[in-house]
Formats: structure tokens, C-alpha cells, sequence
């Protein structure tokens, strides 16, 4: 995917990407998952998964419900995960926000971990990679990131510029930030549910 504005350039490439995953996981299953059972016993509760692979020599995982494929931008990609031992029963489970427990309805606020609040960044041009972690919710979802530029006059305090609002289905995106002044983003996601709440900003600048 790709956008393009006087002050902006995002974009979005994912090899084979096709638009959002479903990440279609019933919360409720995925709570009955847990250490010790078999993996017959989580292909009764969650269905057979998409796909089964062995990472190591005594570990395979499951994985159901991808929010986003294997990729140069998510080398692992995003997606509910099962991991077996050795004897095939489950050691550990994944969910692929953040840490947070996965529910339905309206999306849950962003939390923005890249770029780190206030970064300084000195190379040029001025790209910056924008990630965040998934939203709890109902799925699909479809985000929206407000991009923002800074001015001030001389002596004022420091005003914010509604630059451009941006359309993404991953938690990603890739953006050209133009002049000297500071910049800023928050993102917001949308699903059948409803709107969810915006993110706190992530403010950044560029010396060069």
C-alpha cells in the first residue's frame, strides 16, 4: 500500500500482502488453552491451526488467527501461538498484543513502541518507522494515524499541525517526515464495534 502528501510519504510493503488478516481467534477458546494439555486437546478447542512448524529440534508451534504474515516487516509474523514440547503437549501460549489478554468488542487504546517518546533522530533522509502493538478486540480492524508537524514563532510556545491522517491495516508504517520542526503521531483503531480511543503521542524530531 501506498499514500503520498506534500509533507508525507508512508508506506506499507508487506511481500504477498494482500490486505488485513482476520486474527478471527474466539477470546473465549483461547482462554481454555493452557500448559499441560495435548495438542489434540487445542485442536478440539481452537480447530486445526493454520499452520504447524518446527522451530527447533524438540519445540513446534501452532498458529492460529494471523494479524499479519512472515515478512520483512514482521519476521515472525503476528498471530496467536501454541507451543509444544518435546511429548507434543503445550509448554507456553502467545497472544500477539503486547501482553494484553485478547477480548472482543470496540479496540482497545495503541501503545506506540517505536519511536520512543522524544526520540532525536540524526540520519537523512528523515524515514521513520512507526510501530505499534496490535489492539485488543473484534477483528478485522483498520487504523488511523494522525500525523503532526510542530511550529512556533519566535518566542512562542510550540504549536501542532494536523499534517495528514493516514489509513493502515498492520500495526505499521514508514513515514518521510519534511522540515526542521518536531513531529508526532497517535493511531487509533476501528472495527464492526465501533471506534476505539486514540493512543498517547509519540514525539520525535530530526537534527538534519
Amino acid at each position: 500500500m501506498r499514500w503520498t502528501g506534500c509533507a508525507l510519504a508512508v508506506v506499507v510493503s508487506l511481500l504477498g500482502w494482500h490486505g488485513a488478516l482476520a486474527g478471527d481467534v474466539d477470546p473465549a477458546k483461547w482462554a481454555q488453552v493452557h500448559a499441560g494439555m495435548t495438542a489434540s486437546d487445542v485442536e478440539r478447542i481452537l480447530g486445526k491451526p493454520d499452520r504447524r512448524e518446527q522451530p527447533a529440534s524438540n519445540r513446534s508451534t501452532l498458529t492460529y488467527g494471523e494479524i499479519a504474515p512472515k515478512g520483512p516487516i514482521f519476521p515472525d509474523g503476528l498471530a496467536y501461538v501454541v507451543w509444544l514440547d518435546e511429548k507434543n503437549n503445550v509448554d507456553s501460549i502467545e497472544a500477539p498484543f503486547g501482553g494484553a489478554a485478547p477480548r472482543a468488542g470496540t479496540p482497545s487504546k495503541p501503545k506506540i513502541f517505536l519511536p520512543l517518546a522524544h526520540s532525536v533522530f540524526t540520519h537523512y533522509p528523515r524515514l521513520l518507522d512507526v510501530r505499534w502493538y496490535p489492539v485488543t478486540g473484534t477483528y478485522p480492524v483498520a487504523y488511523e494515524v494522525a500525523y503532526e508537524v510542530g511550529y512556533a514563532s519566535p518566542g512562542a510556545k510550540l504549536g501542532w499541525h494536523l499534517n495528514k491522517t493516514l489509513k493502515a491495516d498492520i500495526p505499521y508504517l514508514s513515514l518521510s517526515h519534511e522540515g526542521g520542526q518536531p513531529g508526532r503521531v497517535k493511531i487509533r483503531a476501528k472495527n464492526s464495534a465501533g471506534t476505539g480511543p486514540w493512543s498517547d503521542y509519540a514525539v520525535f524530531s530530526f537534527t538534519r
